[in-house]
């Protein structure tokens, strides 16, 4: 009986798939290429194969967060001590399987753009893993360009792209161009914000770096509200000393 309702439920998929398939285009990493193979998993296999590409990359990209929000004792960097609420946006732990979870995460779909741009704010500004956000980057940009749309997709992308480069060829002050860009986009990941207003705080530029802490206080992540929270804090502290020491 089970297999005769799997049964059903399969061909029903791939019906609608192919009815779908008549009023929409759909540009993915192929099933069966080299791409796919190289990074799925037997689970993703067959969600992707019964139409849930999207429910697929959701799924790993959930393990991701699970994975990027917690301590591993195996992968704390030498010298390094972590409490677990430190877990989440630092660079205590390495997260060796990060590059490995985004990009199975960007070719099980490739339109999910706030999961490359949000792995590769990770990468590059936070691990310091620069190379690798730059392969995460080119993978999903190169893919939307051998599809030769008629509109450029992925613009978010091209962004970090650029100041991650720029980053690492000149510094991240020459980067902050690309940034201030990116973060007026209303799904640009919140790491970003908090790693910009970071910056602007150590160049002791604290109108910019309120105007852009500012924008994490209404952040759906407590810990990154925390941080804006603290460091605004800190900021109205040495303003207030300054005026004082005048």
């Amino acid at each position: 009986m089970k297999l005769a309702l799997s049964a059903v439920f399969f061909i029903a998929s791939v019906l609608m798939q192919a009815q779908a398939g008549k009023h929409f285009t759909f540009r993915n990493t192929p099933v069966f290429s080299k791409d796919f193979s190289e990074v799925a998993r037997y689970s993703d296999f067959w969600l992707v194969l019964f139409g849930h590409r999207r429910i697929a990359a959701d799924i790993v990209f959930i393990q991701t967060l699970q994975y990027y929000g917690s301590i591993h004792e195996d992968e704390i960097s030498a010298g390094a001590k972590a409490e677990r609420r430190e877990g989440f946006g630092t660079g205590l732990v390495r997260y060796d399987k990060l590059f490995s979870y985004a990009l199975r995460t960007a070719r099980l779909d490739r339109n999910f753009e706030y999961a490359v741009t949000f792995t590769a704010a990770a990468l590059a500004w936070v691990q310091k893993r620069e190379n690798e956000a730059i392969a995460l980057l080119t993978d999903a940009i190169d893919y939307w360009d051998g599809q030769k749309m008629t509109v450029p997709v992925f613009y978010q992308s091209s962004l970090y792209l650029s100041a991650i480069a720029v980053t690492k060829e000149k510094g991240i002050a020459e980067a902050t161009e690309y940034m201030e860009k990116a973060v007026t986009y209303p799904d640009c990941p919140d790491m970003v914000k908090n790693i910009l207003g970071e910056i602007y705080f150590r160049a002791k530029d604290y109108k910019n770096a309120v105007r852009v802490l500012e924008m994490n206080l209404d952040s759906r992540e407590p810990n990154y509200r925390r941080k804006a929270i603290e460091k605004l804090e800190k900021i109205h502290e040495l303003l207030i000393s300054g005026q004082q020491r005048s």
